[in-house]
């Protein structure tokens, strides 16, 4: 692909995937599209100072922060047995009167 070409195809990435991990995945790995963009050093260098790359970077935290939301925090502490005779739900003051 040309470089015009490997930017559409970044900004088609950017606004259509939905999942950080395949984002990431799509463009920021040694096979993704910023290293077609960018094959040498020199290049990397100079491709993190881009607002292409600054908007994919905006965009994977975006997705990062909506994904972490999502996950469920228990309603209820989870209590596991601590070794020996001592248990961990001890441990813990009981909030009822």
């Amino acid at each position: 692909m040309t470089r015009d070409e490997v930017e559409l195809e970044i900004r088609r990435v950017l606004a259509t995937e939905t999942s950080a991990v395949r984002l990431s995945n799509a463009l920021f790995t040694p096979g993704g599209l910023f290293s077609e963009l960018a094959p040498t050093t020199a290049e990397r260098l100079a491709v993190v100072d881009t607002p292409l790359f600054d908007e994919a970077n905006r965009r994977l935290s975006e997705l990062q922060l909506i994904e972490a939301g999502k996950l469920k925090k228990p309603v209820k502490p989870v209590v596991l047995p601590a070794v020996g005779t001592v248990h961990v739900e001890h441990l813990v003051p009981d909030s009822a009167p």
